[in-house]
Order: C-alpha cells, then sequence, then structure tokens
C-alpha cells in the first residue's frame, strides 16, 4: 500500500522546492507548504514539516501564491490582433465594437477559451473578469479559477430590471460592474452600485481611464459627446460639467471600500487622496494604458 493510500485526503500533504515565497518580504530556501483540507497548516525552511504526511517534491523552482488579474474583458479575447492601436481611443472603441458585432457568441467563446487557458499556463489563479455579453460566466465557472465575475452595463437602462445573479461555486462572486461615468447614465451607476452594495459584494468601474473621458465630463461636450449620440446614448439629463471622473464619481456615491477603481490613468495625488479616504481599491492597467494611450498611469 503507498503511503498516498494510507493518509486520507483530510489528513492533508507536504509540497516542498527550492524556494517557497511565502510572502513579499518572506522567501524561504528549501521551502515546505502543508496543508490540509484546503487550507495551508504550515510554512517552513528544511525538514520541519510532519514527518506522517506524503511528501511531493516539485524541484528547484519556486513555489508561490496564484498570480492575480484583478482587470479582464476575457470576452474579448477572440479581438487580440484584430483592432488598431495607433488611431486613437475613440477609433479603437468604434473598431472593437463594429468587429465584436460581426463575430458570433461561439467564436467569442472559444477566444475566452483561450484567454482562460492562458491566464492559467501563466500562473494566474484569480481573476476580476468584466463580461458585458454574458459569455464568461459559465466558463469562467467551470475554469477551476477564483475572483469575481462582474456583468458590466452601460448606456440608459430606461428603468431595466436589476440584474439577478447567478449562483456560484464558493471561490467564485457574480458581481455587478457599470462601464465608467462617460457611458453610463448616472442613475443606473447609483442602482447598480446600491445592488453590490446591498448584496454585499463588489462594484468595479473603469475610472478617469482616457483624455476624452475628462473632456466630456469638464464640458458635456466635445468628440466623446458625438461618439455618444451616434450610439443614441442621451446624456442630456447627466449631471454635467463635472470637475473630473473620480471627483463625479464621488458625488454620485461610488466610491467606497467595496468599489473596484480601474485605469486611473490620469490620476494624481489629491484625487488618490480622495480615494485612499473612501477605501477604494485600484487596479491599473500599464500594458493597455500603453497600448492605447502611449503612456503610463
Amino acid at each position: 500500500m503507498t503511503l498516498e493510500a494510507r493518509q486520507p485526503a483530510a489528513a492533508g500533504a507536504v509540497h516542498r522546492a527550492g524556494w517557497v515565497v511565502a510572502a513579499p518580504d518572506r522567501i524561504l530556501r528549501d521551502g515546505y507548504v502543508a496543508v490540509a483540507g484546503g487550507r495551508i497548516t504550515s510554512i517552513g525552511e528544511g525538514r520541519g514539516f510532519p514527518k506522517d504526511l506524503p511528501v511531493t517534491d516539485h524541484g528547484p523552482g519556486a513555489l508561490l501564491p496564484p498570480l492575480v488579474n484583478a482587470h479582464t474583458h476575457l470576452e474579448l479575447s477572440a479581438l487580440a490582433g484584430r483592432l488598431p492601436l495607433d488611431r486613437g481611443f475613440r477609433e479603437w472603441v468604434r473598431c472593437l465594437i463594429e468587429t465584436r458585432a460581426a463575430l458570433d457568441s461561439e467564436a467569442l467563446a472559444r477566444g475566452a477559451e483561450a484567454g482562460i487557458a492562458a491566464l492559467a499556463a501563466g500562473g494566474c489563479g484569480v481573476v476580476g473578469e468584466v463580461s458585458t455579453l454574458g459569455i464568461t460566466w459559465k466558463l469562467l465557472r467551470d475554469s477551476g479559477l477564483s475572483g469575481v465575475w462582474f456583468q458590466e452595463f452601460l448606456g440608459s437602462p430606461d428603468d431595466a430590471p436589476l440584474p439577478e445573479q447567478p449562483d456560484a461555486p464558493p471561490l467564485l462572486t457574480a458581481a455587478v460592474a457599470g462601464h465608467a461615468p462617460h457611458t453610463t447614465d448616472p442613475a443606473w451607476l447609483v442602482r447598480l452600485k446600491s445592488q453590490a452594495n446591498g448584496r454585499r459584494r463588489p462594484f468595479s468601474i473603469h475610472l478617469d481611464e482616457s483624455d476624452d473621458e475628462a473632456a466630456f465630463l469638464e464640458t458635456g461636450q466635445g468628440a466623446w459627446a458625438d461618439f455618444l449620440a451616434t450610439r443614441g446614448i442621451d446624456f442630456s439629463g447627466w449631471p454635467l460639467p463635472a470637475d473630473g471622473p473620480v471627483t463625479y464619481a464621488d458625488r454620485l456615491g461610488l466610491l467606497d471600500p467595496g468599489t473596484l477603481a480601474v485605469h486611473l490613468l490620469r490620476t494624481r495625488r489629491p484625487t488618490f487622496d480622495l480615494l485612499r479616504r473612501r477605501g477604494c481599491h485600484v487596479c491599473i492597467c500599464p500594458r493597455s494604458n500603453q497600448n492605447l494611450h502611449n503612456r503610463l498611469p
């Protein structure tokens, strides 16, 4: 009888490696991780692990916690290489909408599956996935990844009912997101945020992502206003002009410890101080910002 056969799963196991990254400031050489019942029970160096547990030696590499990608758009994975990166943000958005509309749901799902596989292969185990079409919920649920699946909304809802959230496995949460203050009716943003708070779930929003966004919110006019008009989004009742994206979101009551503010490309210290006071979480996207705006946050 093997050692594994003698030990029930709940009794646990030990994993050894040349290095164990226990925390950013605690990296152990010749380390081990002991686990039982799906939880880490001890971490250490050398042979200080429980001697009655089966041991798996992973060689000279490193064991580390799974990486986190706090902002993904997996249902856009099928568009990789199809969109221009040198014509400005508005043209990129226009091409995204047109290209996505030309693909059927099966093609988008295949792209999302490839994106999920790439995340897992790169060591990512936790995601904050934002889905506009709802395609990625089942794919993410069945993938084994953990995190939050945000169902995203934009435009003007015309008193549409609040979305029902699907049942989720223990390590995956279903939540809602407002796309951005320059694309989504403020009353709709407030309703979505209220639902998130009422259900004790996180809320995500793109914030301060582009010069177009800031110019539109600060004037209520300009090229982005024209673009919204072509998309049939009526912003005539929005409280514009405003001081800027973050201040606008704060005025709507969207900023608190349950909110994940994404991008913040143009944000400066005083505005970050406001986010800190509100307890907001922040996710920056350097590669996206560099590709679309030729700059970093």
